[in-house]
């Protein structure tokens, strides 16, 4: 027996040898010498139309920079024409009849309808006074100079901040940006009211794009906007599209109301489900990021084994047909369970739910948190949510 001890170990240490070596002669690298697949939108629409295709191209957006005779006060300019063809702005129009008036709104509405930005239009460096005149998509331009990633991978990290939908302070909204300020993310979506969007943009001091459904706040460079959604190239060959949508949560402030509001829930999630899944239906690029303030929580959230003895097993619509629409919870896509991370967003009285989300198609999310914010958390029961995302 001790003789076949050393000729076992000689053999077992001749197997791990080949093993291995065979192991690296296997290793076959794909050849990446040909020509790479094109990705971008802006580059595939240009070339589309460079073969004679009838399509709409964004163009990268020229900027003016502020004058610096005036530092606080930016000369004001005509909200985004969405147009194909270029039109020169005109301070005055000269005064015409009621039915010529009448034919150039209806023109002016089917040229805005759902067009791309019109990129050497003026955009606007300031918000209006009054927010009924804004066209979406609005630009809120500060600096023309993009930041753009570069490396072999290339990541995207995304806060959402819903403010609600009661007025907040400069104060609250200069604690609120000072608190979330450390987790310096590329893009900053703000839900809730357009007057709180409108003061976060301008508290912020960053570039930004108001849509129908939220403000994208950011310092990339945006290729392409409708008033649903906005793309962003983030690195030279990598974008991201970025849907905001929002709707109040309407939480009840007692657990004992639950019932009723799981009842308002169901009387309007069909409706409230169709007009999501319109918006997050048509994406122009692979990488999409769908941010909702929702007004029901998720079903995976709720089950009897969670910390919140009102939870039952329920089903929600509106979860249930973004999962079944490819979209990826990312927050839930990080975390064990409901039962033991819940992820609240919101809360109010002893109620606690998840209502903000971070949906995503074709990234890959390295993490997802929420976290309470200063001036927001203490003012409207509302907590960040902050997620980072690898742009394949």
């Amino acid at each position: 027996m001790r003789k076949l001890i050393p000729i076992l170990l000689i053999l077992l240490s001749s197997c791990a040898t080949y093993t291995i070596q065979d192991g690296y002669n296997a290793i076959n690298l794909p050849d990446e010498s040909g020509p790479k697949l094109e990705t971008r939108y802006r580059l595939i629409q240009a070339a589309k139309e460079a073969e004679g295709t009838s399509v709409e191209v964004s163009q990268e957006p020229t900027v003016p920079a502020i004058p610096e005779a005036e530092e606080n006060t930016a000369a004001e300019a005509e909200p985004i024409v969405l147009s194909a063809q270029e039109e020169p702005v005109i301070p005055a129009e000269p005064e015409t009849s009621a039915e010529e008036n009448a034919k150039t709104e209806e023109a002016g509405e089917t040229e805005t309808e759902s067009q791309p930005i019109a990129s050497e239009e003026p955009v606007t460096v300031h918000y209006p006074e009054n927010l009924s005149d804004i066209t979406f998509p609005y630009l809120y331009t500060l600096s023309e100079e993009p930041v753009l990633k570069d490396g072999n991978i290339i990541t995207a990290k995304v806060l959402l901040l819903d403010l609600g939908y009661s007025a907040l302070s400069e104060s609250d909204l200069k604690r609120i940006l000072s608190s979330v300020a450390d987790t310096e993310p590329d893009f900053i979506v703000l839900n809730g009211s357009l007057e709180n969007q409108r003061a976060g943009a301008e508290t912020a001091g960053m570039n930004a794009v108001t849509l129908k459904g939220g403000t994208v706040l950011y310092s990339s460079r945006i290729e392409f906007a409708d008033d649903e959604s906005a793309v962003f190239s983030i690195s030279q060959d990598k974008e991201i599209e970025i849907i905001p949508i929002s709707y109040p949560s309407n939480l009840p402030s007692k657990s004992g109301e639950i019932s009723s509001w799981i009842t308002s829930i169901k009387e309007r999630e069909n409706a409230i489900g169709a007009a999501v899944m319109t918006s997050a239906g048509s994406t122009n690029t692979d990488s999409a990021l769908l941010a909702l303030s929702s007004p029901s929580p998720s079903t995976q959230d709720w089950s009897s084994l969670t910390p919140y003895q009102y939870r039952y097993p329920e089903s929600f619509t509106l979860s249930d047909s973004l999962e079944n629409a490819g979209w990826r919870d990312a927050y839930r896509d990080t975390h064990f369970s409901a039962e033991t991370d819940s992820g609240i967003t919101d809360f109010n009285g002893d109620v606690y739910e998840r209502m903000d989300f971070l949906y995503i198609k074709n990234m890959m999310p390295e993490y997802a948190v929420s976290f309470p914010v200063a001036g927001l958390t203490d003012t409207a029961g509302s907590l960040g949510l902050i997620a980072e995302f690898v742009i394949p």
